[in-house]
């Protein structure tokens, strides 16, 4: 999607002052999809929802996002599966969508950020459900004879 933002801008980089993450226009933005409050609420553009996930502010987001997502959704992917992966990343993205026009009406917005905190979220709640597993509390170290310690650890 960025070579599409790109090629609908000129294949021009918006000045830095307007746009430091090194990528398209504010406008540019909008006509492929960024949530735009208003034409959300009084266009009825609810597909604004949905298409900021895939659109970047830029280069450094991309990376960035592209870093997180494979860091932290391969972990969750091979835990849980492509569908959950994909529910929980889709949900979470929608999610922050509509939190943003919520509370940032007057802000366009794009990434998938949203996304990758319910990733963070999910790697949480794994935590959280199995924290005696995560951190070895059904072995008792301390009162096991040592030669069979290894077994546990490896």
């Amino acid at each position: 999607m960025m070579f599409v933002e790109l090629g609908k801008n000129g294949w021009a980089i918006e000045e830095l002052s307007k746009n430091p993450m090194i990528g398209p226009s504010a406008d540019t933005l909008i006509s492929l999809g960024a949530k735009f409050t208003t034409h959300i609420v009084y266009d009825q553009q609810y597909y604004q929802l949905f298409i900021p996930m895939f659109l970047h502010a830029g280069w450094i987001l991309f990376f960035l996002n592209m870093f997180a997502i494979h860091a932290i959704g391969s972990a969750i992917e091979i835990e849980h599966g492509f569908i959950a992966s994909a529910v929980i990343f889709i949900s979470s993205s929608v999610g922050g969508t509509i939190l943003s026009a919520l509370f940032l009406p007057e802000f366009i917005s794009v990434g998938a950020s949203g996304g990758i905190f319910g990733y963070i979220g999910a790697c949480l709640a794994d935590i959280i459900l199995n924290w005696d597993l995560v951190f070895g509390r059904q072995y008792d170290l301390h009162n096991t004879d040592y030669r069979t310690v290894g077994k546990y650890l490896w």
